[in-house]
């Protein structure tokens, strides 16, 4: 039994992005800052990256039977 490391790293940062350019693409042209940045809200640019990433996460924790695993 060994040990194994996967680095998932640079696949996350490409989807995050992915969901921050399409959150981008759908702002109109004047906007509040405070709404579309770090606001938790729906219209949080932030939340289109990180549930990007979440669900390739689960894809990819599922693939490699890594998930639950951690500790």
């Amino acid at each position: 039994r060994g040990v194994a490391k996967i680095n998932y790293g640079t696949r996350l940062k490409l989807e995050f992005l992915a969901g921050v350019r399409e959150a981008l693409g759908a702002l109109p042209e004047k906007f509040n800052v405070h709404d579309v940045v770090g606001s938790r809200e729906d219209s949080d640019l932030l939340l289109r990256g990180q549930a990007r990433v979440r669900v390739v996460l689960r894809e990819l924790t599922t693939l490699y039977g890594t998930a639950g695993k951690a500790g």
